[in-house]
């Protein structure tokens, strides 16, 4: 058995595999992009504006992403392209709901536009009213569920009409090779009235059917095996979004210069202005959608008979809170990466003893290690420093080679139990957890996680250390201790002013900072039942959050430290930052808050 554990271990892939499958959790800002595509349901125009300023001003390269975007054609299924893998997501309709009726593992991310802007156009003077279609030639894209619903409202079906494929323009319409043609009030409206032609509009909502317009969607399939992926496209997705409605003539110019459209720039102007108020950006955040409205629409999908009966849509609908925002989660992810960490630690101890230590192999994994690596001599100075220690302390590798680490890396409240731990190593050659405070060349102090194992080369002791900074972390569950939730703070004042003043100050820098909803950030870190106007808190559900009956393990206050580190490590230049840092610490570190805490633990 122990040959057979050898053999293994001396299998590069062992070692890469490790390495890699470490990566993705450790390295927030990995410089291997994920190559994905986006379906579009239309040829290149201000329809899809988020999704090219998401691009432009670098959200999806941010969140790893390298996404390229495919348009339609004529022969095509957008839908059809994703469920087969042609592309990882779609810009879809709210005719999703006849695929996952038909047990398509098709999933909504967000809506972008709150109201649809399908409609049925017609230049014929004598069609006066949509029962004027039947027997007529009437042309309508692929997934317009919602036009069929409006026309059998008046009791026209598809056997009424003679329908034709659409062409993806509305040059038959204007050639008069047809009598009607479904449209973008966004677009083609604009085509007519550009062209002088006389023309009359059908609006499906004239009689009560008001549709969803374009959604973002994916598979089931890519929510199970790509999670992090599908949530990082999502929100930088609609992040671009936001910016492009807020910065159209920028957009406008965008999508001049970098893609090939149709469309001029007055059309996009027009097709922009409309786009604005069809997604009522000024009051609900690109994305947001609700079960209630879906559940309406597909009931009349059902009662126009396009579904045997209203599909469940629990799994239809994604939930960002599932991944991200709930802020907190990432405790549990650090739970996790402590234990992968001792896996690694068995790995490092075996890697000591089984590669020589200027091995070109082992050099490459030295570097390439996404946790910080180093080795130490006997005398603790230096010896090899990758690139992810620079990213966590700061230092590069020819500003440490051959120094000592109680020289420059070691907090000196922490110097005598690391010297002892490290010594214990080298006379061991064990493997030995320890959690310390260091320092960073920029003078901030952090607290790591590290594992020590010891081996020797050539008659020389060496140690190998790799870190990983938990100060974040280490700071909530410290607080933790301190702030003990089996004690009757739940009805200190206080303890919830101060709550209430860092919630809103950290969305306050969101929003001046970003641009972006603060309400959205506050709903997504799970903060929305705070006051946002920069009042006072509904103390009602902070007792609630703080209370032990409800929420014993984990109290509310934690969301709100998470979302404030969040927000410093987002926001770097806002006037009032220093401010929030303030804040946060005498909220962690108040002596009088401490002196009552354990005061109250001994009654």
């Amino acid at each position: 058995m122990l040959i057979q554990l050898q053999r293994f271990f001396k299998l590069p892939w062992f070692i890469f595999t490790l390495l890699l499958s470490l990566s993705s959790s450790i390295q927030a800002n990995s410089k291997n992009l994920t190559p994905v595509k986006l379906q579009l349901k239309w040829t290149h125009q201000f329809q899809f504006a988020g999704f090219y300023m998401a691009k432009a001003q670098g959200y999806y390269q941010k969140a790893g992403l390298d996404v390229s975007f495919i348009e339609v054609n004529p022969a095509m299924d957008p839908v059809q392209a994703v469920l087969e893998g042609q592309a990882q997501f779609g810009v879809g309709t709210t005719d999703l709901l006849q695929n996952v009726s038909k047990g398509d593992p098709v999933v909504v991310l967000g809506v972008t536009f709150q109201h649809s802007p399908l409609a049925l156009a017609t230049t014929s003077p004598e069609i006066k009213s949509p029962i004027d279609l039947i027997g007529r030639k009437v042309m309508i894209e692929d997934n317009s569920a919602e036009l069929f619903a409006y026309l059998k409202k008046f009791g026209i079906t598809k056997k009424d009409i003679i329908l034709h494929r659409h062409r993806l323009t509305p040059a038959d319409l204007i050639a008069g090779k047809v009598d009607a043609l479904s449209i973008y009030t966004t677009t083609e409206l604009s085509d007519l009235k550009t062209a002088n032609i006389p023309h009359k509009v059908f609006y499906p909502i004239e009689t009560g059917i008001d549709f969803y317009g374009d959604n973002l969607f994916t598979t089931q399939d890519m929510i199970n095996t790509h999670p992090d992926v599908v949530a990082a496209f999502r929100d930088a997705s609609f992040k671009g979004w936001q910016y492009a409605l807020t910065h159209k003539e920028e957009t406008i110019r965008h999508i001049l210069s970098d893609y090939l459209t149709t469309r001029s720039y007055e059309d996009l102007q027009f097709e922009a202005n409309v786009t604005t108020e069809l997604m009522q950006n000024n009051r609900i955040y690109p994305g947001n959608m609700t079960l209630q409205h879906w559940q309406e629409i597909a009931e009349v999908y059902h009662q126009m008979g396009f579904l045997v009966s209203p599909p469940e849509l629990t799994n239809f609908l994604y939930d960002p809170n599932q991944r991200r925002a709930d802020i907190e989660s990432q405790l549990t992810l650090f739970t996790t990466l402590s234990i992968i960490f001792a896996l690694l630690a068995i790995f490092a101890f075996v890697l000591a003893r089984r590669l020589k230590l200027l091995n070109t192999k082992y050099s490459t994994l030295v570097a390439q290690s996404p946790v910080a690596f180093m080795v130490l001599n006997r005398r603790f100075h230096v010896m090899e420093w990758n690139e992810q220690a620079t990213q966590t302390f700061g230092w590069h590798e020819n500003e440490v080679m051959g120094k000592n680490i109680f020289k420059f890396l070691v907090a000196n409240e922490d110097q005598d139990k690391v010297n002892q731990t490290l010594s214990k190593v080298l006379e061991s050659n064990s493997n030995i957890h320890l959690t310390n405070k260091n320092n960073t060349k920029s003078g901030q102090e952090v607290i790591c996680s590290w594992t020590n194992s010891g081996f020797q080369h050539n008659g020389e002791h060496y140690i190998i250390c790799m870190a990983l900074n938990i100060t974040d972390e280490y700071e909530i569950e410290n607080t933790a201790k301190k702030l003990d939730v089996n004690t009757n703070l739940n009805n200190d004042n206080e303890f919830k002013a101060d709550l209430c003043e860092l919630m809103n100050l950290s969305l306050t820098l969101w929003e001046d900072s970003t641009g972006e909803s603060k309400v959205e950030l506050a709903q997504q870190s799970r903060l929305w039942r705070v006051t946002l106007d920069g009042g006072s808190c509904k103390t009602r559900t902070l007792d609630k959050y703080l209370s032990v009956t409800h929420i014993p393990a984990n109290p509310r206050w934690r969301i709100v430290i998470k979302t404030v580190n969040f927000v410093l490590e987002a926001v770097k230049n806002h006037p009032k930052r220093e401010q929030l840092i303030a804040l946060k610490e005498t909220f962690m570190l108040k002596d009088s808050r401490s002196k009552r805490i354990k005061e109250s633990n001994k009654t």
